[in-house]
């Protein structure tokens, strides 16, 4: 299920195998209730961002691999002597999409995509919520490099402590958690061996022009890597 821009509900819950994933610009959802996805649903918009070899933390060009793209953390520079990307957007505040991949002999990969989400209740996530940034194209004679993950905003009540949340495993990617919930940061992890605390940032609650601009018509779409 695909959803553009913002959208408001008294209450959420996705079942049964549900992906909802992000248009063009962004996914922001506007819940004044409770949100639960259930643990064969979940939220993703992985490579949603910009595509290979674009952004503003695009991986540079290289004559056999790609270099890997920045966002939150700068990107990987290639065997190929290709510059990894810079780093760019907010770790407190983030709703940038991420930057994608340098080509190589295969293109880069699609960076991950920007997911808002406001919750006046409780989060239960038991499936996933991912923005992660897609790995480049490859084979014996090079590759294009990974792409950076993208941004995760959510603003809750309360966390349920169930389920798992995987904010980013491409590079660079970046996510806050505002409210109540921030106490309950230990039991969130990125992956399986990553404490959630080197991945997540808490913050205060951010501006409207911001929340705005984040799905705004000027926000880039996704150029096709």
């Amino acid at each position: 299920m695909t959803v553009n821009g913002a959208h408001q509900f008294k209450s959420l819950e996705l079942i049964n195998g549900t992906i909802l994933t992000q248009g063009t610009n962004c996914l922001w959802l506007d819940i004044s209730g409770d949100l639960t996805v259930d643990a064969t649903s979940k939220i993703d918009v992985t490579g949603k961002g910009y595509g290979g070899s674009s952004g503003p933390g695009r991986g540079g060009n290289g004559a056999f691999y790609g270099a890997g793209a920045g966002y939150g953390g700068a990107g990987g520079n290639s065997s190929s002597q290709a510059v990894g990307g810079g780093v760019y957007g907010s770790l407190t505040g983030p709703v940038d999409l991420g930057s994608g991949g340098g080509s190589g002999n295969y293109v880069g990969g699609n960076g991950g995509g920007a997911v808002w989400l406001t919750v006046g209740g409780t989060l239960t996530v038991n499936g996933a919520l991912t923005a992660n940034g897609v790995d480049g194209q490859g084979g014996p004679s090079g590759g294009g490099g990974g792409a950076s993950g993208g941004s995760l905003y959510l603003t809750v009540g309360a966390l349920a402590e169930a389920g798992r949340s995987q904010p980013m495993v491409g590079l660079g990617g970046t996510a806050t958690l505002v409210g109540a919930a921030a106490d309950a940061l230990p039991f969130i992890t990125a992956n399986p061996t990553t404490p959630a605390r080197s991945r997540w940032w808490v913050a205060p609650a951010i501006s409207v022009e911001e929340r705005e601009r984040f799905c705004s018509s000027g926000m880039p779409t996704r150029p096709r890597g």
